[in-house]
């Protein structure tokens, strides 16, 4: 009997510590928002100052190949929705961010049959008789058309120079027949439609997610001394159906993806041993309108101690932990700057300590858009709190700055990391850390 009320009273010990852990955790998140908005201010502020992103072009800056059929006048003369539903640049919408050029080369037959090239599409209407300006050569002009169908007049002359300025670098000028400024990509009208290993995600990777699939490696040093860490993670995702816009950059839509990675753990002050390596895979089923986005999916996780780590320690027990779970979230914009996101996950199959539940947020400061060489600043806090914890968990926060080309995603970003609660390598469940350091990474 006296030994059973000892095991509850160790029992309620551990439990009282892993609550006073669980709420240093929470209480460090709130910490962490007012710092994460200041951050957030201040940096929209300075991106104020040095005027706005550059403009991005899903064909390629300057690009001068035919561009989607959507972005151009249909055979009949009558242009596309796309074209037509397309917001003004002094629209109100927040989400208005995204933007492309429509300038580019179109393709005709005269009427002997050779080919002829406008280095410009002008998706102005002069030339009819409301206008008062004659069409420039090669532009679609509406009274010469007539019933033919045809886009273009034969050239009788070379396009105007200034045609040529065409891009995102392109200088203002009233001139009536330079191409259109650039135009906000997001489009309610936008026609979705079935397409095959899509470019884009739908919903992106936690930026602070610690199992989350990337390409990336960190040098971590535990803040109560001890041997520090090489974390690097070799993984990434993709797509493999949409249902939604064809677009590459924020697209909308249904996806499914597939992703997979491997969370290494390395010891660089002991001959660089593995120390034990996590993997997961898994497959959700993801969406996104507007500044909503909601994802539900499948993965599985295990755990395996390195080798040479085994052989180093070898009377420390393995822990042959494996989770198979269910996850379901959902992420909001309130401006495009700013996501912030929640998520549950269940876990159905489970072996060696694993608990079934888990909980996931946090908020990302993440400024969209091309940031050209000169970068931009970042910043986020991920609190991971699991049941097979006790409800413990850990917070993570990553702050630096990132590069963003002008076709695609893909995201560059370099940092500080803080880390601190239970260990997030699960051959050591049941461990806390402390850790800070510098790393890179790479998201899709």
């Amino acid at each position: 009997m006296a030994h059973d009320w000892s095991q509850r009273f160790i029992a309620a010990a551990c439990c009282k510590v892993n609550l006073a852990g669980q709420m240093r955790a929470f209480a460090g998140c709130l910490a962490v928002i007012p710092a994460l908005l200041l951050f957030s201010t201040a940096s929209m502020a300075l991106a104020q100052v040095n005027g706005p992103p550059l403009p991005r072009n899903p064909q390629g800056r300057n690009s001068a190949l035919p561009v989607d059929p959507r972005f151009q006048r249909s055979s009949t003369g009558e242009t596309s929705p796309r074209s037509t539903a397309i917001p003004s640049v002094g629209s109100n919408d927040p989400f208005s961010g995204e933007y492309q050029t429509l300038p580019t080369m179109e393709l005709n037959l005269n009427e002997a049959g050779q080919r002829e090239i406008s280095p410009v599409s002008y998706r102005q209407i002069p030339g009819n008789s409301e206008s008062g300006i004659p069409a420039p050569p090669g532009s679609y002009d509406e009274t010469a058309a007539g019933d033919s169908g045809s886009i273009l007049n034969p050239l009788s002359s070379p396009a105007p120079a200034s045609s040529m300025n065409a891009g995102p670098w392109a200088p203002a000028s009233p001139n009536a027949y330079l191409p259109e400024a650039a135009q906000p990509v997001w489009d309610a009208d936008e026609p979705w439609s079935w397409h095959i290993v899509p470019e884009g995600l739908m919903y992106k990777s936690y930026i602070a997610g610690e199992k989350e699939p990337r390409m990336s490696t960190s040098w971590l040093f535990p803040t109560n001394g001890g041997q520090s860490y090489w974390d690097s993670v070799l993984g990434g995702r993709f797509g493999l159906l949409r249902y939604g816009t064809a677009r590459g950059i924020d697209p909308e839509g249904w996806q499914w993806d597939v992703e997979g990675g491997a969370f290494l753990r390395m010891l660089p002050e002991t001959e660089r041993d593995v120390m034990a390596t996590d993997y997961r895979i898994g497959t959700p089923i993801t969406y996104r309108e507007g500044p909503f986005q909601w994802k539900f999916g499948y993965y599985h996780i295990s755990s395996h101690l390195g080798d040479e780590f085994i052989l180093k320690n070898p009377t420390f027990v393995r822990r042959n932990y494996s989770r198979d779970c269910l996850v379901t979230g959902v992420g909001y914009f309130p401006v495009p700057e700013l996501r912030t996101y929640f998520e549950v996950g269940y876990g159905f199959y489970l072996t060696d300590g694993a608990g079934p539940w888990e909980v996931q947020f946090g908020a990302e400061y993440n400024p969209p858009g091309p940031t050209g060489f000169r970068g931009a600043p970042f910043a986020a806090c991920n609190v991971h709190l699991m049941e097979e914890n006790d409800w413990g968990g850990s917070i993570n926060i990553l702050i630096g700055w990132q590069w963003r080309g002008d076709t695609s995603d893909h995201t560059f970003r370099a940092g500080f990391q803080f880390y601190n609660g239970a260990d997030n390598q699960l051959s050591f469940l049941g461990n806390t850390t402390q850790l800070t350091g510098l790393g890179i990474r790479y998201d899709y």
